[in-house]
């Protein structure tokens, strides 16, 4: 069963142990969530996060930077 989620997250690396759950019950197994995700935790599988982008403000500069001739270096 580890072998058919390690499948998974090399196939689906954005979806995570729920949606590898399903992926168990249509290959005939029968377990609970519980199980899968105690087996997710072992494999050591993870859902890398998301870059997050920088909020911009009206005029296209990224909050918090500074610009001009008196902004303190970062």
């Amino acid at each position: 069963m580890i072998e058919i989620l390690r499948k998974f997250a090399l196939a689906n690396p954005r979806q995570g142990y729920r949606k590898a759950y399903r992926a168990v019950l249509e290959a005939g197994y029968q377990v609970n969530l519980k199980k899968v995700h105690r087996l997710w935790r072992e494999a050591g599988l993870k859902v890398p996060s998301r870059k997050r982008k920088d909020k911009r403000t009206r005029h296209g500069v990224a909050m918090g930077a500074r610009r001009g001739p008196f902004a303190k270096p970062l």
